[in-house]
């Protein structure tokens, strides 16, 4: 499950979509921007969003039907991980500016990059 949704992530991001993370990319990893495409939606995003959504329905519908503990454990891990995709998706293709969400941890990133930069610098002179 894991697998399909990380590859129709990457084929979402590849085809197209307004959100595509580019931000994240530290200086080296820069040259990766130019396989992304910014655009409102490609056609897979409907697709692999509908077609993930009903999965999720059936393995709820398989959880909340299971016989046993085990069998109901592990259709609740593969449904929360499967949401958690979807929900990835949606973040792609959503008006919310990803890196508002995460600037709290990379501002103490980047704080921590500069000073290792810095106690490098100072141990070269």
């Amino acid at each position: 499950m894991l697998w399909v949704m990380r590859l129709s992530a990457k084929l979402n991001l590849f085809l197209g979509v307004p959100n595509v993370g580019d931000k994240f990319l530290p200086a080296h990893l820069q040259y990766l921007k130019s396989f992304f495409r910014k655009r409102s939606m490609n056609l897979l995003f409907p697709l692999s969003v509908s077609v993930s959504t009903v999965v999720l329905v059936f393995l709820a519908q398989k959880y909340k039907a299971a016989a046993d503990a085990a069998h109901g454990v592990s259709y609740a891990l593969v449904s929360s991980l499967l949401a958690l995709a979807v929900l990835e998706h949606w973040f792609m293709v959503l008006p919310l500016p990803s890196e508002r969400l995460w600037n709290w941890a990379l501002g103490g990133r980047r704080a921590l990059a500069g000073m290792n930069f810095r106690s490098q610098k100072e141990r070269a002179s």
